[in-house]
């Protein structure tokens, strides 16, 4: 299950990344003002977040510019530009993977409910210039609760070594 929600989240981070919407909006600064049309009901990029897993997405530039989709509330970002995360020089350095972190990897403020943060790196689509960094949170209730349902041992951490789960205290 943990796999699965993860590699789908994966594979959606890749298609948000190339989306049209997304290139432009992270292309033309000048252009944020105007009304974004990636939360049209119509748009690919909202037909993703309500039919997945994926609870909410921050799509930021470099610089600390950021727009958010949620379908609840989103985490608050505890740091002005993702450039200042632990995690940036390893995603932006990652060659088009994802990265997984407990919330956002010390990214956003802390919340009563905890979620994973599937973190890639958008690229120019065309010269393959960085562009800017996308995360997308998964609910961690969602992700455990088949995990708790079953008597199987396992650990679960994040790629900064946080652990967040284990079936039995001494694992």
């Amino acid at each position: 299950q943990l796999d699965t929600v993860l590699e789908k989240t994966g594979a959606y981070s890749k298609i948000i990344g190339s989306n049209r919407e997304v290139q432009e909006y992270l292309k033309n600064p000048a252009d944020r003002e105007k009304e974004w049309n990636i939360e049209s009901s119509g748009s690919y990029v909202m037909t993703i977040l309500n039919n997945s897993d994926i609870e909410s997405m921050f799509v930021y530039d470099l610089v600390g510019n950021y727009h958010v989709m949620s379908r609840g509330k989103p985490p608050v970002p505890a740091k002005d530009s993702v450039t200042e995360a632990d995690w940036y020089s390893a995603v932006s350095s990652g060659g088009g993977r994802y990265f997984v972190y407990f919330e956002g990897g010390n990214f956003f403020e802390q919340q009563e409910e905890g979620f994973l943060s599937v973190i890639s790196l958008i690229k120019d689509t065309e010269s393959g210039e960085r562009l800017g960094v996308l995360i997308c949170n998964v609910s961690l209730e969602q992700i455990m609760r088949p995990i708790r349902s079953r008597t199987v041992l396992c650990r679960i951490m994040d790629g900064m070594g946080n652990m967040f789960y284990c079936s039995q205290e001494e694992y």
